[in-house]
């Protein structure tokens, strides 16, 4: 699977406890990368500015699969870049793929690949899938990568180095805690509305 955000195993002092679960988790953010969408217990939310030391916090929440947390994470931040028009959401076309890479080349970010969705066969239980001539994988100067997670009519540009963009913490196979700090700057999206 092509993740969207780093993934790490995450171990917080509290964990080293013996019997000890932590319900929020202090992650350090650079003050100029705000606004930052955390985990909340049942959902994610937008913080503004982060608290005194330059940190967030983040909630533990459970999930049933990485896949289903990217989910979450992309439709949260393509309503968000829509409504406050940061540019980043750009329409399921050849020229939409060429907006979403140029939104981060614009910041800075040379080394970008693509994900995209997979083809399919018709024996699929999702039906089959067949990507657009368009998106042929000579199309475009960047790496293409397959992602089972995404939807058939998404695109997405996001920086190798996903450090940059955020973060998935497992504290176990089922608990993780998100922290995406470059929301607006470090993805590129090109799908239909």
């Amino acid at each position: 699977m092509s993740n969207l955000l780093e993934v790490l195993r995450f171990q917080p002092k509290a964990l080293k406890k013996k019997g000890a679960a932590p319900l929020m988790v202090d992650v350090p953010v650079s003050p100029d990368t705000a606004p930052y969408l955390v985990s909340s217990y049942d959902s994610y939310m937008w913080i503004e500015k982060p608290h005194p030391g330059s940190i967030v916090k983040a909630a533990v929440r459970k999930i049933k699969t990485p896949g289903t947390a990217f989910q979450d994470v992309l439709q949260a931040i393509e309503f968000r870049g829509r409504r406050d028009e940061w540019g980043n959401v750009n329409p399921f076309s050849e020229e939409g793929v060429w907006g979403a890479i140029h939104h981060l080349e614009y910041y800075g970010i040379e080394d970008i690949e693509l994900l995209v969705p997979p083809e399919r066969g018709k024996d699929n239980k999702q039906g089959p899938y067949n990507r657009p001539e368009w998106l042929a994988p000579d199309t475009f100067n960047v790496v293409q990568r397959p992602t089972s997670w995404l939807p058939d009519d998404t695109v997405l540009a996001l920086p190798v180095d996903r450090n940059f963009f955020g973060t998935l913490g497992h504290l176990s196979s089922s608990t993780v805690i998100v922290v995406v700090h470059n929301a607006s700057r470090g993805m590129g999206i090109a799908c239909k509305p």
